[in-house]
């Protein structure tokens, strides 16, 4: 996550007239999507489209609601809390308005409510019904960053290598396509550069 939002910082700043895209591919209960929205916005950019695609229409439905239970909600960064506001009281009978902005009544309450991203990262994220193993894109842009950690795993050896090499299509000149640690080892060598990073294998389109 800091590796993206380092290097969004670094690309919007050569070039603020083209929006920093961003492709969470599998993004399953979407928390990661919304996360690099918070990241990215915590970051003070504003010049961020970010796509989250999965084969799951009721993936796709709970991920657009973008909400949280207390033990997801504890693994945001602190800088990113804010934008997560409390949903409702899990204590029947007990509900606290999202206006509601008294830090001494959430700090005394916040333990009893699931969460959800607040409204201003509605415009920088989507999502979409997509099945990657079609190759069809879900959208016309080119992507800075491609996100696809564990998703190859369902895959065979042959399929693997199939959809990585259409992402790399799908994905701009010195972006990056972002693996789970092993999972880049079926790409040509002279199409990307690994860069590998503790949780994650990241390779940059040359």
């Amino acid at each position: 996550m800091d590796f993206i939002t380092r290097y969004a910082i670094d690309k919007c700043a050569d070039d603020r007239s083209k929006p920093f895209r961003i492709w969470s591919v599998g993004c399953a209960s979407g928390h990661e999507t919304w996360s690099l929205a918070m990241s990215l916005t915590a970051a003070q950019l504003s010049n961020h489209v970010i796509l989250g695609t999965d084969v799951s229409e009721q993936a796709i439905t709970n991920a657009r609601l973008g909400q949280y239970d207390q033990r997801q909600y504890s693994l945001i960064p602190q800088n990113c809390q804010q934008f997560v506001y409390p949903l409702i009281t899990k204590n029947a009978g007990n509900e606290l308005s999202m206006a509601d902005t008294s830090s001494k009544v959430e700090r005394s309450i916040n333990t009893q409510f699931d969460w959800q991203v607040a409204p201003a990262l509605r415009p920088y994220v989507s999502f979409a019904l997509h099945n990657v193993i079609e190759q069809k894109s879900p959208t016309s842009h080119l992507q800075n960053v491609i996100i696809c950690q564990n998703m190859l795993l369902y895959f065979r050896k042959f399929d693997q290598r199939d959809i990585l090499a259409w992402l790399s299509e799908q994905c701009a000149v010195e972006g990056y396509i972002i693996l789970a640690p092993g999972e880049g080892v079926v790409l040509a060598p002279f199409e990307y550069a690994p860069y590998c990073a503790p949780t994650s294998e990241c390779v940059a389109k040359n």
